[in-house]
């Protein structure tokens, strides 16, 4: 054997040992991730949510705007200027979730009031661990440490450095994906769309929290139903260096079976809409109006959906 052959099989060992050290590696945090205390249920003030908002009604609504949208359906079959158009059309959007979450404030009394002092403050602390728990089981199958450092730059721009691994994880994979259609994404011009400032608005200056948490449930809503619905189609995937969008397969809840989806992020914010909602007389809950607020919720992304195609992709005027 010469002395080059035994340097290439030297060289073929140490790569292989490298590939399967990763390959554990990723193994071990999957199940670290799994096997964590489960401390979603425990946070819930509700378990019952989905059964009290009406979840096959409200996700078949969604269903219905996604999927009877030309605009969404120009994505599914793979027009690329349609997608591009997407992508930087709700950008802004994507951009804003994050610190408009972090800077609502959540008034706590109210839950003190209606819950107990003691017993609100603890759902509250699980409801952090839960989230937390949830985000790390994401990264663990979507990790955040496969972007490249500008991706992983580009994610923190903005004015979001003060933001954790939590709030920019599904921005950056939209970045991410972004530049995976597009090499030269971020340099791209964004032009103004109306449809989508009016959504960040409304989403910003919702009148009380359970009108907000409801507006966040419309927006997991809307984001589940676009992920499953695009992640299905060839067409769309191909599109992305990789043959798939990242921010996509990350919201489609068939890539997340086994999940309760009592304590995902949309169950997440169900259980806050419902558990600010006042109390009435007899004790019951109003959940018809923080529902109310999800279905307008849905119904404002699908104007902005329209805006979105309006502003940056029309579609030729047929001839008369």
């Amino acid at each position: 054997m010469t002395f080059a052959t035994q340097l290439v099989q030297c060289y073929t060992l140490k790569r292989m040992s490298e590939h399967v050290a990763a390959e554990m590696g990723e193994r071990r945090k999957i199940h670290r991730a799994e096997e964590a205390p489960d401390f979603a249920l425990e946070s819930l003030f509700h378990d019952d949510n989905l059964e009290a908002f009406g979840d096959s009604e409200l996700r078949a609504e969604a269903r219905r705007i996604i999927r009877n949208n030309p605009f969404i359906q120009r994505l599914h079959r793979g027009d690329r200027d349609a997608i591009l158009a997407h992508w930087i059309g709700f950008e802004p959007f994507v951009v804003a979730f994050g610190p408009i979450i972090d800077r609502r404030k959540m008034p706590r009394q109210i839950l003190y009031d209606k819950f107990g002092h003691g017993p609100a403050r603890e759902k509250l602390i699980q409801k952090a661990r839960a989230e937390r728990q949830l985000v790390r089981a994401e990264n663990a199958q979507f990790p955040l440490e496969e972007m490249t450092i500008d991706e992983r730059v580009d994610s923190l721009e903005d004015g979001t450095r003060q933001m954790g691994k939590e709030e920019i994880q599904h921005k950056g994979h939209w970045l991410a994906d972004g530049k995976r259609l597009r090499r030269d994404y971020r340099t791209l011009e964004r032009p103004y769309v109306q449809g989508v400032d009016e959504l960040i608005k409304v989403v910003k200056n919702s009148p009380d929290m359970p009108f907000f948490f409801g507006l966040l449930g419309a927006t997991e809503y809307m984001a589940e139903e676009t992920g499953e619905f695009l992640n299905s189609s060839p067409a769309f995937r191909v599109q992305f260096e990789g043959d798939f969008s990242r921010w996509m397969r990350l919201h489609a809840p068939s890539t997340h079976k086994g999940r309760d989806f009592r304590t995902t992020h949309l169950g997440g914010d169900l259980d806050l809409a419902r558990a600010y909602t006042p109390l009435n007389p007899d004790r019951t809950e109003n959940v018809e109006y923080p529902k109310a607020a999800v279905l307008a919720g849905m119904k404002i992304f699908e104007l902005a959906t329209n805006d979105v195609e309006a502003t940056l992709a029309p579609l030729p005027r047929k001839a008369a």
